[in-house]
């Protein structure tokens, strides 16, 4: 029997809280694309895009949370491709979700995703 490695981990993120759902299409740029975040943890987000990233590079990504725009460093830490979506004309176009983590945070940033994170659960909680 031929023994196989065992796959490399190419990244380590520890989550910090829970990650939320996010049940509005809530959108953003990353390196001035835009993207969908479709979770958030304290630690970092999960998004769906049209443009393909690579892990373990840095960018640039600005979201809305409490009426104002946040601007984060962070790291690609895992993408890959979700599904093909259908355009006008029959073409496909190739939609990745890729996880990010947050990088350099100040604690005022911290603090704003942290109470938008919070907000996020109590409104779920009461609906």
């Amino acid at each position: 029997m031929d023994e196989v490695a065992s796959p490399r981990q190419d990244y380590n993120i520890q989550r910090q809280g829970a990650r939320v759902r996010l049940r509005s299409d809530i959108t953003g740029t990353l390196h001035l694309w835009d993207v969908t975040l479709l979770n958030i943890s304290r630690s970092g987000v999960l998004l769906e895009h049209f443009h393909q990233v690579r892990v373990g590079e840095l960018y640039q990504l600005v979201f809305p949370a409490h009426g104002r725009r946040i601007t984060v460093s962070t790291r690609a830490v895992r993408s890959c491709v979700s599904r093909f979506a259908s355009l006008a004309g029959g073409e496909k176009q190739t939609v990745y979700h890729t996880g990010l983590q947050f990088t350099g945070l100040t604690e005022g940033v911290v603090k704003l995703i942290s109470g938008y994170i919070e907000r996020l659960r109590s409104s779920d909680l009461n609906s």
